[in-house]
């Protein structure tokens, strides 16, 4: 299990994006409620510059409408209080404890 699957079962929302259409498809089936695309579509915003932006008019709105500093931490405070284990990925390196 990874940890956008931890994220998605608390009612967080994602986007995947594969080259791979069974993975899409399988997207859909488990992530109903995440957008699931395939890369082709990213091609299609990069040359549609009015979609691109009435896209991100869209999902700026949902996100001030939906979310807050308060709502996020309320939402981790709830992902720590479970006990669910996060695993965390960087390509930085965490600096040692002295």
């Amino acid at each position: 299990m990874n940890n956008t699957y931890l994220l998605y079962k608390k009612n967080w929302k994602g986007i995947n994006i594969d080259l791979n259409s069974l993975s899409i498809e399988l997207f859909n089936i488990a992530r109903p409620k995440d957008i699931n695309m395939l890369s082709n579509r990213i091609k299609i915003l990069m040359e549609d510059k009015e979609l691109r932006r009435s896209m991100g008019q869209v999902g700026r709105a949902m996100i001030d409408k939906s979310y807050n500093w308060e709502k996020a931490g309320k939402m981790f405070e709830n992902i720590i209080s479970d006990n669910v284990e996060i695993q965390y990925f960087s390509i930085f390196p965490f600096p040692e404890k002295s």
